[in-house]
């Protein structure tokens, strides 16, 4: 059941992204923009989970695929779960996908993660700043 609501919400944020860039795409020819223009101005690529795993693992000083191996010490779990956080809130993917790509892991561990690291941001100010430093690196 989980799998076909966060199919079914993740399905909602792909048309949602869709609409709101093919409404944009009609403002900006309205507007005198060319079809040349377009792409540089609608890049609104979203970074892909691997992306964010390599920049959030280089910020954590661990690698990759210490972050989506099976270890579960300190090391290796805050950046796991800021990693699952990030993935969830710049991207259009599922808990599920999420999951898959760190290491096959099951949705409710990727919803835990992200409930985590959403209670920490709101009670530790330092963490909250560094994950908006990483953040804003894939927002510039």
């Amino acid at each position: 059941m989980r799998d076909n609501i966060s199919d079914t919400e993740n399905d909602f944020r792909v048309k949602s992204t869709a609409a709101t860039n093919k409404l944009l795409q009609l403002l900006l020819k309205h507007h005198g923009v060319g079809d040349d223009d377009l792409p540089e101005l609608l890049d609104l690529q979203r970074p892909t989970v691997e992306a964010i795993q390599k920049t959030v693992a280089a910020a954590y000083g661990v690698t990759r695929n210490e972050m989506i191996s099976d270890r579960r010490n300190v090391k290796i779990i805050t950046p796991r779960h800021v990693a699952m956080y990030l993935c969830r809130e710049l991207t259009p993917r599922s808990l599920p996908a999420i999951g898959r790509m760190f290491g096959g892991r099951d949705n409710s561990t990727v919803h835990f993660a992200v409930e985590k690291i959403t209670l920490l941001i709101a009670n530790d100010p330092v963490l909250a700043a560094k994950i908006e430093k990483i953040r804003a690196g894939f927002e510039s």
